[in-house]
């Protein structure tokens, strides 16, 4: 009987966690659309950097940003065309991205066999 207890009742926990983590899911969502909304709002005719607001009781924090995507090839020959004035102004950090790491992984498996036939290295 006491099985049976504690199989409801961890039913019942995992019913409710469902029930909370969709409810969250969509809160997250909700509060991300909004803080989208807020930071055009407040970013409109702003600089780039980070700025401060103040509203009722509330301190706001927004960053205003710009971000480029190139690729390699693209990103080589547009800076082979820049004065070495305008190559410091560039910051470049490389990033990995981890679904094409992933996808080399699985792609580039190569298997070293050494002297002995029992001894083999596998190279991610």
């Amino acid at each position: 009987m006491k099985d049976l207890e504690n199989k409801k009742s961890f039913t019942e926990t995992v019913e409710a966690w469902h029930k909370t983590a969709v409810l969250l899911k969509a809160l997250k969502l909700q509060e991300a659309e909004m803080r989208v909304e807020i930071c055009e709002h407040l970013l409109e005719d702003r600089e780039v950097g980070t700025h401060t607001f103040a509203y009722d009781d509330f301190d706001l924090k927004a960053v205003k940003k710009v971000s480029m995507s190139l690729l390699q090839d693209e990103l080589t020959d547009l800076i082979s065309q820049f004065s070495d004035e305008e190559r410091e102004c560039i910051s470049y950090t490389p990033k990995l991205s981890n679904t094409l790491y992933t996808t080399c992984l699985i792609s580039f498996t190569v298997s070293v066999t050494t002297r002995s036939p029992l001894m083999a290295f596998r190279f991610y």
